[in-house]
């Protein structure tokens, strides 16, 4: 099968991990795939050999959005793939308008929280073009519920592939540092003094904890400055994004996640599939695979105080932390690629017997 897999760039990304692992196996199983860029920008994730990458922009040079849809429409044309699927919302949108009253099948890929990732008026375009799409995939089925009866039919629940080769499991057997982590882009929806503040709050009770924010991000110098206001300099790292973070964090005590919103955090499922104990806060996703208290804790959105309890608790109770990494490592069996590829594949099979094809 002919696959074309959309996508912004494969810069650092939840959904751009997804592509990767995606793409990956799919080539293994012999289908033809191929990545479509929208933007030229560097690669951050290693991208099979076998997997034909064309990026818009080394094409048509940066040129406006019209021009972009009027070059992939003729483009898909001629290659004429078996189906496309795109990933993410303006470049789903893109798509649509590209492929409408072509036979190729589009299925639309939404990794965001709906209720909350866009503008209202730009939330409310996009949900009206998603009725064009021939089907969908979104991430839980908090984010299914929120789409209109005749987009939630065509809808299907798959969650995000983990992948973690030697590193599934791998923190149950490493030996403990009195370090917390937490992994993403270093922004405002994150919440990053948020956490650097549930850690100042606990810093006197466990006085030889560290902690480490790994990923890149327009807040991290305003985080750097707050440790430092805080008298916390040296207890807080920054090292940004690093290709060896399975390595780095596979020995911390904590996973903490505090974003506002989420479609599926990448981070917090790969953490549990470590086997690392977590805190998340109550966002689309981390609410569909953590049982609280079980495998997990969960706090309220915006909640410091209950963000800085969660962390409390689960440094005091070694007990906690040992049965809630043992539960989270089991999600790597519902995770694993090949399972979800299967799931995708059914999802694209089922898309084009509906498009007659």
């Amino acid at each position: 099968m002919k696959i074309m897999i959309s996508v912004g760039t494969m810069t650092q990304g939840g959904a751009e991990r997804v592509v990767c692992l995606l793409a990956q196996e799919m080539v293994k199983r012999g289908h033809e795939v191929e990545l479509l860029l929208y933007y030229d920008r560097p690669v951050f994730y290693a991208v099979d050999p076998r997997v034909r990458v064309t990026v818009d922009e080394q094409v048509i040079g940066r040129k406006n959005v019209l021009r972009h849809i009027l070059w992939r429409r003729n483009y898909i044309r001629r290659q004429s793939p078996d189906v496309v699927i795109s990933f993410i919302a303006p470049f789903n949108m893109v798509n649509i308008v590209a492929t409408m009253g072509l036979k190729t099948p589009l299925i639309v890929g939404d990794v965001s929280d709906p209720r909350r990732a866009e503008r209202f008026v730009y939330r409310h375009v996009k949900d009206f073009l998603y009725r064009f799409a021939d089907a969908m995939v979104v991430q839980s089925e908090n984010n299914r519920n929120y789409f209109c009866r005749t987009i939630r039919r065509k809808t299907d629940v798959i969650y995000n592939p983990i992948d973690l080769g030697e590193y599934q499991g791998c923190a149950l057997k490493r030996r403990k540092e009195k370090k917390i982590v937490t992994v993403g882009r270093v922004i405002g929806l994150k919440r990053p003094l948020m956490i650097l503040d549930a850690f100042r709050n606990l810093s006197e009770e466990f006085p030889e904890h560290r902690i480490a924010f790994y990923g890149e991000g327009d807040m991290r110098e305003e985080v750097l400055r707050a440790a430092e206001a805080y008298g916390l300099r040296e207890r807080v790292e920054l090292p940004g994004a690093v290709t060896d973070v399975f390595e780095r964090i596979s020995t911390a005590e904590l996973f903490v996640m505090a974003s506002d919103y989420e479609g599926m955090s990448n981070a917090l499922l790969e953490a549990m599939c470590m086997g690392l104990p977590v805190v998340s806060t109550k966002v689309s996703g981390a609410v569909d695979v953590i049982r609280d208290g079980e495998n997990g804790l969960l706090v309220d959105c915006g909640s410091e105080k209950g963000l800085t309890d969660a962390m409390r608790r689960m440094l005091r109770d070694e007990a906690l932390r040992e049965g809630c990494a043992r539960k989270a490592a089991e999600l790597a069996g519902e995770l694993e690629i090949g399972r979800i590829t299967d799931e995708w594949m059914a999802c694209v099979e089922k898309t084009r017997r509906k498009k007659g094809m």
